[in-house]
């Protein structure tokens, strides 16, 4: 049997003819009909937000009754095409349910309860127990990299003292920075992926670039000055340094102890009901 439409055209009807569409009286109003389901004046109502132009209500209310139809119609081809263990879903209902309760009450307890603070001896410990977890997969370095107009001034005495390697020398350049580089690494003192400092330059100059330790290389365009002074390489497969997966060590330690948090909850839940006669068990003989 075909499913009896009423078309969302109706309700924009009733929106032009009458300011009062949406009263309490209308509430009952039949808007849309898919077989047996029925949308209500009032349940439309409910979607559309005061303070908005007719014009706006009435296209929010063709699109919502537009999609309900279409929902309605998915929903009748499901049920006429599964069968009735397929079409069973309260068991993963209560499934669903019971774990969005688990999963509340388990972030609110690691919320009041978990340590989150973590000493750099536990971080050191951790990445030595664990140093196969750290190879890295890419060239590291510490890199000083400028991006700079090659017309800037002072750009000799900026070169002198990438290469200083002194606090002194770091804040000139973090000074000159501010006023003449447009791109600059000079903020950032741990490892860096080579790559990320490589998209900084023009791809035409990659293969201009000789990553060497302790070696000043100056690249140019017809516009800039891309000046690299790298330090502490790390080559892919080698072990990554502490600095550069610190913050990744911080974060598996905190999911170790959420872990664990959890663990000791059940254990201490189970053994405490245990104590109390909680629960039977039926074991088969």
């Amino acid at each position: 049997m075909i499913p009896r439409i009423l078309a969302y055209g109706t309700a924009c009807l009733l929106f032009l003819n009458s300011c009062n569409y949406f009263a309490a009286e209308e509430g009952s109003r039949e808007v849309a009909r898919v077989g047996e389901k029925v949308l209500l004046a009032s349940e439309l109502s409910a979607v559309i937000p005061s303070g908005i132009s007719e014009a706006d209500s009435i296209q929010m209310a063709e699109n919502f009754i537009t999609n309900w139809i279409k929902q309605q119609l998915v929903l009748r081809k499901a049920y006429q095409n599964l069968d009735g263990e397929e079409i069973d879903v309260e068991q993963l209902v209560e499934n669903y349910r019971n774990s969005l309760i688990r999963n509340r009450y388990e972030q609110k307890l690691v919320a009041q309860k978990l340590d989150t603070v973590i000493s750099s001896q536990e971080v050191e410990a951790y990445y030595k127990a664990h140093s196969d977890d750290f190879v890295s997969n890419e060239d590291l370095a510490r890199i000083l990299f400028v991006k700079v107009r090659t017309d800037a001034p002072k750009l000799d005495e900026l070169k002198a003292k990438m290469v200083e390697s002194s606090e002194q020398g770091r804040e000139f350049i973090k000074e000159y920075c501010v006023q003449f580089c447009e791109q600059s690494t000079v903020a950032d003192t741990g490892h860096l992926r080579v790559s990320s400092v490589m998209r900084m330059m023009p791809a035409a100059l990659h293969g201009q670039v000789q990553m060497r330790e302790g070696v000043l290389q100056v690249l140019t365009d017809s516009v800039y000055q891309y000046i690299l002074y790298p330090t502490d390489i790390v080559r892919s497969g080698e072990l990554a340094p502490l600095n550069y997966v610190h913050q990744r060590i911080e974060n598996m330690i905190i999911q170790q102890r959420k872990v664990e948090l959890l663990k000791d909850l059940e254990n201490n839940l189970y053994r405490e009901a245990l104590k109390r006669g909680q629960f039977e068990r039926f074991d088969e003989n």
